[in-house]
């Protein structure tokens, strides 16, 4: 099985893909990547497992590299986005064409070359404001920002692979935790470097307004059973927990006493975006705060240093 990784090298990416490199029945992974973000972390460190890796710099609206990177491939994940967090409105232009366009043509080209599997990771974000009730897969989705509008619009342009392929779409919850290729302006891990080299927290809003969570260990390991053959076309929730911004902060404080909260335009309303978490993928179900503190324990355990705990 040849498998192609879409925004291989990026945060996500970079944990999937050496997850991948481990893994029975794989006879080649292949990373499509344009290095947009300036993560290198795939790159460096301990040698890849016994399956040959194979990097490929390229743009999704490319076709002809996108085609050519594609053919003979049984399965893609595709997890290549313009991500900006948290100003998910800035340069909309720029989601639309990468994230509704590039999505477009990377189903039309793995349509005609034949792949037989595409997973792509939507996000959660396609629910927009789901209030005080988490979203189920029943609900609309209603999407406020150019962000979440542009990866429910990359869902509705595979729908013509999935005339011809297993489509997967993988609504993913905010992402958090350790990867060579760590993003820091994800909520959970910008506030933890905050908090180990500022010592405070800043709290925008009351901190009552909640995000859906899974962390990054969680979320490979699901795309890595998908990749391999586990479940069935359709829409799934990739959700492990649903917290409030201020039990985030709790549970880092908890960690961390001596740190400062900065709390910033406290009566501006804020938006909740709670999901309900897919059972099929996460047997668990919503875990809370169960668990929580020691990922985070084991995360502040690879910084080089800062405030101990």
């Amino acid at each position: 099985m040849r498998i192609l990784v879409t925004g291989g090298a990026g945060y996500i990416g970079t944990e999937l893909v050496r997850l991948l490199a481990e893994s029975d029945g794989i006879s080649e992974v292949i990373v499509y990547d344009n290095l947009s973000r300036r993560a290198h972390g795939l790159f460096l460190g301990a040698r890849l497992g016994r399956v040959p890796v194979r990097f490929v710099r390229g743009e999704l609206l490319d076709t002809r590299s996108l085609r050519a990177a594609t053919r003979g491939v049984d399965t893609v994940v595709h997890l290549a986005a313009r991500v900006s967090t948290p100003f998910a409105d800035g340069d909309a232009h720029s989601f639309e064409q990468v994230n509704h366009w590039g999505t477009a043509e990377l189903g039309y080209i793995g349509a005609e070359v034949g792949v037989n599997r595409l997973i792509y990771l939507s996000s959660t974000s396609v629910y927009g404001d789901t209030g005080t009730e988490p979203a189920s897969l029943e609900i609309v989705p209603d999407p406020r920002t150019a962000y979440g509008i542009s990866k429910l619009a990359g869902e509705r342009a595979l729908a013509p692979f999935a005339e011809s392929g297993e489509l997967l779409v993988i609504r993913c919850a905010n992402v958090y935790g350790f990867s060579p290729s760590l993003r820091f302006d994800a909520v959970v891990n910008k506030m933890l470097f905050d908090v180990i080299f500022a010592i405070k927290i800043t709290q925008e809003g009351s901190g009552r307004q909640f995000r859906a969570f899974a962390s990054v260990e969680g979320v490979t390991r699901v795309l890595a059973e998908l990749a391999l053959g586990k479940g069935e076309a359709g829409v799934y929730h990739l959700v492990e927990r649903n917290l409030s911004i201020s039990e985030v902060a709790e549970v880092i404080t908890e960690l961390l006493p001596d740190t400062d909260t900065l709390y910033v335009a406290q009566d501006m309303p804020r938006r909740h975006l709670q999901v309900v978490p897919d059972r099929r993928l996460t047997p668990a179900g919503d875990r809370r705060v169960e668990g929580f503190v020691e990922e985070l324990r084991a995360f502040m355990g690879r910084f080089a240093f800062g405030n101990p705990a």
